[in-house]
């Protein structure tokens, strides 16, 4: 499996076979996105991302009860993107949960200016990670049809 490095975005999606295409974010397509998931994405509700593009890649956005993984270097905009998608699901009326495994950005100052109100997300900063998945199961058990954010999978590891 290899990892294609979109730079207009600066998004990363893991994908079977890389195969040039014609829009704008790079070495992918939509039916590459799709065999990704292994699933019919037809069975899900969609989440609009707030880039248009990005919705015309996948479909209409990302699709709901799915592990979305979101790759790149460090500095490529993943955690922008995560956060950009809760302000648009937040504006959806979705419950949204932040576990901050990072811990490297002014989180409600950097949150707010992306267009996220602070004061309905659930935000999660722990000092281990076995406390911040604790929560997040126990707050995911509550909220049905929610947005859970883990940002970063890698750092809970650390």
């Amino acid at each position: 499996t290899a990892y294609s490095y979109c730079k207009a975005r600066r998004f990363a999606i893991k994908e079977k076979n890389e195969r040039p295409c014609n829009h704008s974010l790079g070495k992918i397509s939509r039916q590459t996105i799709l065999t990704m998931k292994a699933t019919d994405i037809k069975q899900h509700e969609i989440v609009a991302t707030p880039i248009p593009s990005l919705n015309q890649i996948l479909g209409g956005g990302f699709p709901s009860k799915i592990i979305i993984e979101v790759a790149g270097p460090p500095a490529s905009g993943k955690s922008t993107l995560a956060l950009q998608f809760i302000g648009q699901a937040q504006r959806m009326g979705r419950p949204c949960y932040y576990a901050d495994a990072e811990r490297a950005i002014n989180f409600v100052e950097f949150a707010t200016n992306i267009g996220v109100d602070c004061a309905a997300l659930e935000y999660d900063k722990q000092p281990y990670a076995e406390m911040l998945l604790q929560n997040l199961i126990d707050w995911a058990s509550k909220n049905k049809n929610a947005i859970l954010v883990v940002d970063a999978v890698g750092s809970l590891l650390d």
